[in-house]
């Protein structure tokens, strides 16, 4: 009985890591090939194998004169095309892959800082520098938000929490400037969730620590997302997208389909009683298959979502 279960355990872990497999490969295919899926990729593969194979047949056959021969060497050039193909392929999906996974961390970084109010980010950069340059920062004023010693300077901090499409440029530090100034302050660290202006990397000597900057920050401290955090996202979207059908086709739907269906079903059925009984059981019938159409349909995406990874 301990085997038993043993054994149909590890069925079902098998079975879970091939179904997760195909789901994530679905998904960087989809991407990757915007939008087709790794099926609609196989096909094409075949399709140019069957290119390659005709005109490889035609070429070797008028230069031999020789079909046994001609199919031979078509077999050989088509194996040595189909190795350079793979291997080409798996390189640039490797690539592709890691930039796909590296947008959706970035995407997950983003959005956890968009949900922060600026004291929360705030702290959030403080906690961030501090571990970085491995110092004590302490809270200044509006316009210079940290100050802290590092590699022996004193540095006066100021931080932008912005959408990334906004860049930040010397008017929105021109406050901050002033008030370094004021300070005595030489040395400065200006952050941003977003970029800055070509133009105050030429003006000051300010360390300029942009998104990218930031990033490179979280991957030495171990907190940008790794590849199986990344995945377990894809993952997770994966499923919140489907019980999102699955909710959608119990509640909405279903009150739909039962609506045309009945409607159709009354009309078909007091048709005869009725002084416009072809008009009436037509309507019914009409009803009827509108209600069949809709709850076809909705089988068809609910059932396709549960198992498209079988057929990807």
């Amino acid at each position: 009985w301990s085997s038993d279960v043993c054994s149909s355990d590890l069925v079902e872990t098998l079975f879970n890591q091939i179904k997760e497999k195909l789901i994530l490969n679905n998904y960087y295919n989809k991407t990757i090939n915007k939008g087709k899926t790794a099926r609609a990729s196989i096909l094409d593969w075949i399709f140019i194998i069957f290119v390659l194979g005709g005109f490889f047949i035609i070429t070797t056959f008028n230069s031999t004169k020789n079909i046994v021969i001609s199919i031979v060497l078509t077999s050989i050039l088509i194996l040595i095309s189909i190795f350079i193909f793979f291997v080409l392929a798996r390189r640039k999906r490797t690539k592709e892959v890691a930039k796909i996974n590296e947008n959706l961390s970035d995407e997950e970084i983003l959005n956890g800082i968009e949900k922060l109010n600026n004291p929360e980010y705030l702290l959030y950069i403080k906690e961030l520098l501090e571990k970085y340059y491995n110092t004590n920062l302490s809270e200044i004023d509006e316009y210079i938000d940290f100050m802290g010693e590092i590699n022996g300077e004193k540095y006066g901090i100021k931080c932008f929490k912005s959408s990334i499409e906004n860049i930040i440029t010397e008017k929105d530090i021109r406050n901050y400037h002033l008030a370094m100034i004021n300070e005595g302050l030489e040395y400065g660290i200006i952050i941003s969730n977003s970029y800055f202006h070509e133009d105050l990397k030429e003006k000051f000597d300010y360390i300029l620590i942009d998104f990218k900057f930031m990033k490179e920050i979280l991957k030495e401290l171990g907190k940008y997302p790794t590849q199986e955090e990344v995945q377990e996202l894809i993952l997770s979207n994966y499923k919140n997208k489907r019980t999102g059908l699955v909710e959608d086709f119990k509640r909405n739907n279903k009150k739909k389909i039962y609506r045309f269906s009945l409607l159709g079903f009354i009309l078909y059925l007091i048709s005869p009683y009725t002084s416009f009984t072809q008009y009436y059981r037509i309507s019914g019938i009409v009803l009827i298959f509108i209600g069949l159409v809709l709850g076809l349909n909705k089988l068809v995406v609910f059932l396709k979502t549960n198992t498209d990874f079988y057929s990807k």
